[in-house]
Parts: structure tokens; sequence; C-alpha cells
């Protein structure tokens, strides 16, 4: 739900996990996106329909430009946790100029959802397309451990964990959300990967039983401003009860302050599908996972367009390890 970096290139440096060979591969699947690229159509319609205020229109325009130059997102240094060892599988590595070629913008992120979805139609395939441009998925994937087996809870139509798949960075993954259609379309969509008997996709409530099980990352991405506050620890702790041993469970939401950007976050959800949103304290969600076993490894935030997003890994440290 993301390239090449100029000489002159102001961001500062990244820190990301890269396997052996991963480069290769990653470089040579953004380059099949860019020959399938063209998303113009897309934008000119999200801004069509979404501005009406000429002053406005203006200065949202610019925000896009901007943000599509690479110039308005600040990519975060992850912070390690003082428990973390120098061998744990998500260490991480400071990369040059060089390698940072190879690593995932925004703009890369869309043209392979244009590619995972190009059988799909109507409504839902322009917010996967769409839906890079607000969400960091760019950033999230390479917080994702190489081979690992992951449970994304509320995942929609599937885009984090089939472009992990694309990418080659899973060894398998398991999905499940309230919405059938959106699952359905997850489902058309991993056939067309190779291996697709190891990507599943399931159409149930986080309320009913979980699939069975323990992996080695459970993603909830999205999905805690949806639930009420009584049900939001309840949440949390089911999924970290399904984490594995020096597994991981990454939650990413939207960010209650500053005020004006919670609130136009606010403001999507209503027009959009109707529906208030109630935000956690990340705090709190650290909180929560303690009670579980998990230990907060390192926390993150970015600004997109008008929206802040936060982050954090929670994971449960082997101690013998």
């Amino acid at each position: 739900m993301p390239g090449k970096m100029a000489r002159s290139d102001p961001r500062p440096s990244v820190r990301v996990t890269r396997g052996v060979g991963s480069g290769q591969h990653l470089a040579s699947v953004l380059q099949e996106g860019r020959e399938n690229a063209n998303i113009d159509a897309g934008l000119g319609f999200i801004w069509r329909i979404s501005v009406h205020c000429s002053k406005c229109k203006v200065c949202l325009m610019e925000l896009w430009q901007a943000t599509l130059r690479r110039e308005t997102i600040a990519r975060p240094a992850a912070v390690k946790h003082p428990l973390a060892t120098d061998d744990w599988r998500l260490r991480m590595t400071v990369l040059d100029d060089t390698s940072f070629r190879n690593r995932l913008t925004v703009t890369d992120v869309v043209r392979l959802a244009r590619t995972i979805y190009s059988d799909a139609h109507g409504g839902i395939k322009y917010k996967q397309i769409l839906r890079p441009y607000v969400c960091p998925f760019h950033i999230l994937v390479d917080l994702i451990p190489l081979e690992a087996n992951i449970l994304d809870v509320g995942c929609g139509a599937g885009l984090f964990i089939l472009v992990l798949a694309r990418l080659g960075r899973i060894q398998s993954a398991v999905g499940f959300d309230a919405d059938q259609l959106a699952i359905q379309v997850a489902q058309g969509a991993a056939q067309k990967l190779p291996k697709s008997e190891r990507i599943r996709f399931e159409h149930r409530d986080a309320a009913e039983i979980w699939p069975a099980g323990r992996f080695d990352v459970v993603c909830l991405i999205d999905v805690m401003h949806h639930l009420r506050p009584e049900q939001q620890a309840e949440l949390l702790m089911t999924a970290a009860e399904h984490v594995a041993d020096n597994g991981i469970l990454l939650y990413k939401d939207m960010a209650r302050r500053p005020h004006w950007r919670a609130w136009a976050n606010r403001l999507h959800d209503l027009l959009s599908v109707g529906e208030w949103i109630y935000y956690a304290k990340l705090d709190d969600v650290i909180s929560w996972g303690r009670r579980k076993g998990l230990r907060v490894d390192r926390t993150g935030s970015i600004d997109m367009l008008w929206y802040r997003h936060e982050w954090c890994i929670l994971r449960r440290w082997n101690e013998k390890t």
C-alpha cells in the first residue's frame, strides 16, 4: 500500500538490510516496472476529483510535484535498540551513494503496483496504484528481513505482500482482510507470481480465529485507527502472540500529532469511507507489546503530503541467541 540518486542528491543516508545479490534482482524488477509505467492519467484523475478550491489546488499541486521530485520525503535513519546485538538479522547498514541507486522510491512502488494489478478493474485498482504516494511502502519494504514468513493483518488487496513477493524478499506470506472484494483482487494478482502457492490471501475478520502458527513478521499497517479504543489493545496483543522467536511485529499507523495532519487524515476517512477513526498512542502500542514479551527495537516517522506516518518494530528477543 518505494531509484537512482544524483551525485548532488541532498537526501540523508538510509539504513537498510541488503542481502547478497538482492541489488541486481531489485534493479531488474524495477526496470520491468519502468517499461510498463504511465501514471500521468492517474495523477490527473486524483487531483481533478479531490481539489476544488483554486488556491488550495496550487498549494497541493506544489506539494505533489515536490513529492515526485522526492524532496519533501525525509528518509529517516533507523534507531537501533540498545539491546540489539551486531549479529541480529535486522542489523542496519549505512548505504553509500552507489548502492542507494537500487533502493526503492515512491515512484518505483507505484510502477510495481501497476504491474501487479494490471488485470484488475475499477476503483480498487487505482487505489492500489495511488496509495504509495501517501503510504511509505518504499521504507517499510526495507524493514522486512530477507526470506521471512509474513502474516499481514488487514492486508486489503495485498499490495504490501505482493510488492515484497515481486521483489523476491520473502519466503511465504499469509494476508487476511474483512473486505471480500479486496481479497479476491489479491488472490487474482497472486496467481501471476512465480511460486504463487507460497502466497495466500484469506477472507476473514480480525475478530475471528487467525491463521495458525507463528511468523517471522506480523504486519499491522494502517489497521489500528479503524478500531474503537477498547478494541485496540486486544488486536495488538493477538498480533504479538503470532510473532515467532526473534521475529518482529511491524506496526505502522497515522500519527496523532501535529493536530492539523491528524485532522487531515480524519477528514480523508470521513469523506472516502464515511468512517470516524481512532488514533492509538505509539507509547500504548509499545506497552501492549511488552505485555506479550515484545521489546521495542526502533521507531520512525515520515511526512508524505499532508499525512504523518509513524511506525515501530517490536521484537521477540530470544535471550539464548
